[in-house]
């Protein structure tokens, strides 16, 4: 029998305990990152992956007071018996101060 094909849902944190960096372009201090799937079905399965503080590079390659792009990288370990995952990305976007 053919089984339908169950969506997939991916979610990725990265998380810095420092910003802006001193110097632009440059790294950011503290970081980490959070990688979850989520199979969804009736009987819904999650797996997920971290790092631990300071273990993923974040990179900022501009920031303008407004604005930041950058790039980062880190291997995140499994707290559910998988295999670890190496992740590499970049970003951009607005800054918004939290008040």
């Amino acid at each position: 029998a053919q089984t339908k094909p169950r969506p997939l849902l991916r979610t990725l944190g990265v998380g810095c305990g420092q910003f802006p960096p001193p110097v632009v372009p440059g790294p950011v201090s503290f970081c980490t990152t959070t990688y979850q799937e989520t199979k969804i079905s009736r009987h819904p399965v999650l797996r997920g992956w971290t790092d631990v503080v300071g273990a993923t590079q974040v990179t900022i390659d501009s920031y303008d007071g407004q604005n930041v792009s950058g790039h980062f990288v880190t291997d995140v370990n499994s707290i559910s018996g998988d295999p670890p995952v190496h992740i590499e990305g970049t970003f951009s976007g607005p800054i918004q101060v939290a008040q």
